[in-house]
């Protein structure tokens, strides 16, 4: 195979063409090649100038074909259609590509790198979705507007629209399941919606149960290199124990969002686990979550070397504040990590939750309450 100095080649999904030029315009060689060869192929070839049409994945192969060592080069299609000489086939493609490449007035497409395309994907995404938004608030109003629901244009004035249709839509005996199985109702638009999506999509329920019975929040500051230890660790040892943990850094002042969104997560979560060492917020947020959710267990830990702050003389009214753990040493707290810091917050974990069964086996069929004698 004669040594070409310019290869077009015509992409596809499997099936690619390449065509070989010499330097005085003859052809080198024509051959078909399949896409696990492609790179194989131009890899055996001396440095040229591969040239492409600049289409659907041909920044893909331009950074793989320049890292093998050729040079790049892609064409706009509409500079190429010129140089069809007959009907359009693949083969026909790949040498129009390699004419075009070797004029020396042709322009070319600049191979953009991945950062590049995925910034234009980002774009082009979000620019869907905008459009998509605008066709469905569009859709809205105009069915409205039939039954005389009218509301000015505008993202904005969608919440006028929403509105419009809760106060139209019946509050009682809203139907979830389908036809032909068992009857769920409720009377609430957005409890029916939030059932439907757990009845119906499997993923949802997972998630639900992960939250309920593997997430464990842990509480503390660990800007500091041996609290970010101490952090690493115990994170790490809780995954391999099939808990999902959640960690929460308490590096900046909490605000109010964040103080609702660490009680939201301590809520739902299984225990939690407090590193107060060195994380004076820890306690703020501790005085919140202990006497507001007296089911969820929390686990303090502490630096052996620090003391106890007063507050703990408050926290431990309450019958979820487990007893503190103090250890010295990361490894020291690895070694204790089952006996001293997950079983305690499990066995209360466990206990309540077989209270909560007990006590629902003791309702009578009506679900109310029996009436003392006398």
């Amino acid at each position: 195979m004669k040594e070409a100095s310019i290869i077009g080649l015509d992409l596809a999904k499997r099936s690619f063409q390449a065509h070989g030029t010499l330097a005085d315009g003859s052809v080198a060689f024509r051959k078909k090649l399949t896409r696990e060869r492609v790179l194989g192929f131009l890899a055996e070839q001396p440095r040229c100038v591969v040239a492409m049409e600049a289409c659907g994945s041909a920044h893909h192969w331009g950074r793989a074909i320049r890292d093998a060592g050729h040079e790049v080069r892609l064409i706009p299609p509409a500079y190429v259609k010129p140089f069809v000489k007959r009907q359009k086939n693949d083969a026909a493609d790949a040498e129009a590509i390699a004419e075009a490449a070797s004029r020396p007035t042709m322009r070319f497409v600049a191979v953009k790198t991945e950062e590049q395309q995925a910034r234009a994907m980002l774009f082009r995404t979000r620019d869907l979705l905008v459009r998509q938004r605008t066709q469905l608030i569009n859709a809205l109003r105009g069915q409205l507007s039939e039954h005389g629901v009218v509301a000015p244009q505008g993202p904005a004035n969608v919440a006028i629209l929403v509105q419009a249709i809760d106060d139209m839509t019946p509050q009682q005996g809203l139907i979830i399941a389908p036809a032909g199985e068992p009857a769920i109702t409720t009377d609430d638009l957005e409890i029916a919606q939030f059932i439907c999506l757990l009845v119906h999509n499997e993923k949802i329920r997972d998630v639900i149960d992960t939250i309920t019975s593997k997430v464990v929040l842990i509480l503390g500051r660990f800007s500091i290199p041996e609290r970010k230890q101490v952090l690493d660790a115990l994170r790490d040892e809780l995954r391999k124990r099939n808990y999902a943990p959640v960690v929460f850094d308490f590096e900046k002042p909490t605000s109010r969002t964040t103080d609702e969104t660490i009680t939201l997560l301590a809520r739902m979560a299984r225990f939690v686990i407090a590193d107060i060492s060195d994380a004076k917020s820890v306690l703020q947020e501790l005085r919140a979550i202990v006497p507001d959710n007296p089911s969820v267990p929390v686990q303090s830990i502490i630096d052996a070397a620090q003391d106890e702050p007063g507050m703990f003389d408050f926290l431990k009214e309450f019958r979820s504040f487990l007893k503190v753990y103090r250890y010295r040493n990361p490894a020291q707290l690895l070694a204790d990590l089952d006996k001293r810091v997950i079983a305690p917050p499990e066995a209360k974990a466990a206990k309540r939750g077989a209270s909560a069964k007990l006590a629902s086996t003791r309702l009578p069929p009506s679900g109310r309450s029996p009436r003392p004698r006398g």
